[in-house]
């Protein structure tokens, strides 16, 4: 009965409207198996251009393969041309047994012999030694797959394989190539996962002090007693003086309890002892910053995100540190992964915004300001910001046409704020445009 109502789906699926790869991979999430894989059947049958083909290949034998339905697969497969159903066998071995990745390599192998020039194919091939503990036999095809299309997803693989290998320099400098090529989420959950797994490396503690080094965690973020912790590390690093993660723990604790200059001697000896921990540079540039060190705290900073790039609070705090001393294009840059990490940030946006402006990047920040204020259209400051930046492009760009709406955006920031010495100076702005268009 159960597949007399899957065919009925199917042909009724049929009948539907098609649905675009989007909306098939939304309806997966969701568990609308019959509708989604009969949409992206369609797809792959329809043959749409070569990336997207392949790619509903790969999202329709998923669905099949949640729905227990890969047998459905080979005679749809069978009216392909040879690149895409050499491709879409190759999924199908490994959706059928994990077993099988040997025979899908094989098959990739063939369908990149008559694509050569497709990335997704070695890519693909790459991945799936990746998973198959075949590090050193992946790496070549996921650096084929880099020369034909440089992507955050091949970046990251690399970056996996190459830790894989015990290269782990490497793998760092592939992983913070991630957040300057248009990563998906996906692509930042590995990157961050790679980050993981080099810090489970480093900041291993032994056993004959792992129980007394929880109890000390405890003590600092559960409990708050930062000067029991304090105790508690001390007797730790009688017995293991060279363990780089209680002298982490024991600068953090002295930094809840104002010890700053004791935090900074704890903190750079773990460095030296882990030079792969962003958490020590980390909050060595939040104890010089604080100090009024700005340079110094801006390279400490910059250390952090280099150990790991998708260090959000980092890079929010390198961003305002270098907007607060003029450096308007070094900080745009930063606050620009600052909205990539944390997509939702509305704080991370104005902060964006703001350093854009700051850099002359005019149209950015309009950009991220108009999209704040389309949620919000009385806000004082995106209000603000907009006139402010409508005025100087219609001056910039010989466009009197703008200031029409910088009036709007004036008068918004205006009825919030009637006094404010911003409103006065762009009021003044605005008259005085209007004296230059008099003859």
């Amino acid at each position: 009965m159960g597949k007399a109502l899957w065919l009925l789906s199917t042909l009724l699926g049929a009948c539907a409207a098609p649905v675009t790869l989007s909306q098939g991979r939304a309806l997966m999430k969701r568990g609308r198996l019959e509708q989604a894989c009969g949409g992206l059947e369609r797809l792959v049958v329809g043959a749409p251009d070569r990336g997207e083909h392949l790619a509903a290949i790969r999202s329709w034998v998923d669905c099949l393969s949640r729905a227990g339905e890969l047998r459905r697969a080979p005679p749809i497969l069978a009216g392909l041309p040879e690149g895409p159903r050499l491709y879409g066998r190759a999924l199908l071995e490994v959706g059928r047994s994990p077993a099988r990745v040997p025979r899908a390599v094989k098959l990739l192998a063939r369908a990149s012999r008559r694509w050569p020039d497709e990335a997704e194919i070695p890519y693909r091939a790459g991945v799936l030694l990746l998973a198959d503990d075949q590090a050193r036999a992946a790496l070549p095809l996921l650096a084929r797959a880099a020369r034909l299309r440089d992507s955050a997803a091949d970046a990251v693989a690399r970056a996996h394989a190459l830790l894989d290998l015990g290269r782990t320099a490497e793998a760092l400098a592939q992983v913070r190539r991630v957040v300057v090529l248009r990563p998906t989420a996906s692509d930042l959950a590995r990157g961050r996962a790679l980050i993981q797994r080099i810090a489970r490396r480093t900041r291993v503690v032994p056993e004959s002090a792992r129980e007394r080094y929880r109890e000390a965690l405890d003590l600092l973020q559960r409990r708050d007693l930062a000067g029991r912790c304090v105790r508690e590390v001390e007797g730790i690093l009688l017995d293991h003086p060279r363990l780089a993660a209680a002298h982490t723990l024991l600068g953090l604790a002295h930094l809840r309890l104002g010890n700053a200059a004791e935090a900074v001697v704890a903190l750079r000896r773990a460095h030296e002892l882990n030079p792969l921990d962003a958490t020590n540079p980390l909050y060595l540039a939040v104890i010089y910053s604080r100090r009024g060190q700005a340079e110094r705290g801006i390279e400490l900073y910059r250390s952090a995100l280099e150990l790991d790039p998708f260090l959000l609070g980092a890079a929010r705090e390198l961003g305002q540190l270098l907007l607060r001393q003029g450096r308007g294009r070094e900080a745009a840059a930063v606050l620009d992964r600052v909205v990539l990490l944390d997509g939702s940030s509305e704080s991370g946006r104005r902060l964006a915004g703001r350093a854009h402006m700051a850099a002359g990047a005019l149209r950015r920040a309009e950009r991220y300001f108009a999209e704040l204020w389309e949620k919000d259209r009385d806000d004082f400051e995106l209000n603000l910001r907009l006139g402010q930046l409508l005025v100087r492009r219609a001056r910039e760009e010989r466009r009197p046409g703008l200031l029409d709406r910088a009036r709007r955006h004036l008068r918004r920031a205006a009825a919030a704020r009637p006094t404010d010495p911003e409103v006065e100076e762009l009021r003044a702005q605005l008259a005085g445009a209007d004296g230059e268009k008099r003859p």
